[in-house]
């Protein structure tokens, strides 16, 4: 990262101002520094150790560059070890470059430790981390209170996508259809890129014949019906973000022109020989195995690993059972008027194989909310709940989930895995009673212990 890139980053996440104290005895290299971070917030300076320490006490800062070498003494580890102390980001720029003067400070808990005449390399790593991880932290807090969900391995996916997509790479959401691909990648736009454009385009609503005119723009007269010139939709992202949803749907052609875009970041509008630079994010889903269709010669696999930057995989509701209940009382919360299920209800919603995902969820309970009564009962359920018994809903039990983990890991493993979470699942709807989910299994104690893992 360069200083260039820096504004950049604070109008993406409308960051707030860095407040820094810089302690120097070096007045111009004190002024070089103020001078030089104040395009990102608000400095001071001061050459004193106790009077560092005073203002540490009393004033908050998010960065301090210290010399180690105050008034001709090693007084700059005092203010070192105030800084840490009240957990700044601690940075020491000092003429000592001998290693025990270094060990010390990083012992001390500095995180950061630059010779005198690295004042720009300094500047630029420090500010760049310090962005970069006020990023995640925004992203960490805003995404996981956003996408709602109990499932650990929801969780663990969200934060391993947090933790990649501090920088501009490009994002691909995999998940069937419902999941909230289109949702997430608008609450990753918002959090990263919030006073930037964001273009959505679901791939899979406009005709092949289109598409690249969508994307790219054309020249009037370009084809029959191009009356008047149009901006393509990569030329409006410029700066922020373009969504393309289900682009499992392009067709060869097509990926190999968006590819060349990606990789340029510059595409040609058809009927046009003028060559359009944009600066863009991308963000990718579809509901689709990527892998598969690139196996099958339907999708390149150059283009998917420019989609991969960062991925994350939602999976089905109906491997979310504890998600069921925790989204209907999102929604139920979406009225001020209450309602409140009967018990058989709660057991036919959470049987249900819900095969349209958190969006047909959504629905019913609208549905349930608008026919105004308090107590909802079994017969107030839509029609496809009324003949559904817990196995009519979800016959196939190979599902995507398991699927992607058994080409990922192995079968064996896959089958070691599902049982263990089986068997501890029965357990803690027993109770964890050993001989009542023996029973309920319909399995030896042997086979019990053997895909029982105590944790």
């Amino acid at each position: 990262m360069n200083l260039s890139q820096f504004d950049y980053i604070k109008a993406a996440m409308n960051i707030r101002k860095i407040n820094t104290l810089v302690v120097d005895d070096d007045a111009l290299i004190a002024q070089s520094l103020s001078f030089k971070l104040k395009a990102f917030g608000n400095v001071i300076t001061c050459n004193k150790t106790k009077e560092a320490i005073e203002i540490l006490s009393n004033k908050t800062f998010d960065l301090v560059f210290i010399d180690l070498n105050i008034d001709d003494e090693l007084d700059g580890l005092q203010v070192l070890a105030k800084s840490v102390s009240k957990n700044i980001y601690s940075v020491i720029l000092s003429s000592y470059d001998d290693e025990e003067n270094i060990q010390k400070a990083y012992e001390m808990g500095c995180q950061d430790y630059f010779v005198k005449g690295e004042e720009d390399r300094a500047i630029e790593k420090v500010v760049g981390s310090f962005l970069l991880g006020e990023k995640k932290f925004i992203l960490d807090n805003f995404i996981q209170n956003t996408y709602i969900t109990n499932d650990q391995h929801t969780k663990n996916e969200i934060l391993h996508l947090v933790e990649n997509i501090a920088s501009d790479i490009p994002i691909l959401i995999l998940g069937p259809t419902g999941t909230g691909k289109s949702f997430l990648a608008k609450k990753i736009f918002e959090a990263c890129h919030k006073n930037s454009p964001f273009i959505e385009l679901n791939c899979a609503a406009i005709p092949e014949t289109l598409l690249e005119s969508e994307l790219f723009g054309h020249e009037k007269g370009a084809f029959t019906g191009a009356s008047i010139k149009k901006t393509g939709l990569l030329k409006k992202a410029h700066g922020g973000v373009i969504f393309l949803d289900e682009i499992s749907s392009f067709s060869l052609s097509l990926q190999a022109k968006i590819l060349k875009a990606i990789e340029e970041k510059s595409f040609t509008p058809v009927g046009s020989t003028e060559v359009i630079k944009s600066n863009f994010r991308i963000i990718s889903a579809t509901c689709e195995n990527l892998i598969e269709l690139v196996h099958q010669k339907k999708f390149r696999l150059d283009l998917y690993y420019r989609l991969t930057g960062a991925n994350i995989y939602l999976r089905p509701l109906s491997e979310r059972k504890d998600d069921i209940e925790l989204l209907i009382k999102h929604f139920l919360k979406q009225t001020p008027r209450k309602i409140i299920f009967h018990k058989e209800v709660k057991t036919i919603l959470n049987n249900y194989g819900w095969p349209g995902n958190i969006r047909e969820l959504e629905k019913v309970i609208q549905v349930l909310k608008s026919k105004n009564k308090g107590i909802i009962l079994a017969a107030d359920l839509p029609e496809q709940f009324q003949s559904q018994t817990p196995f009519e809903t979800s016959d196939n039990l190979l599902t995507g989930y398991i699927k992607k983990h058994a080409l990922t890991f192995g079968m064996n493993e896959t089958m070691r895995k599902l049982k263990n979470e089986l068997v501890e699942s029965v357990m803690k709807d027993n109770e964890h009673k050993v001989n009542l989910s023996i029973k309920t299994l319909k399995i030896s104690s042997n086979t019990f212990y053997s895909n029982y893992e105590k944790r």
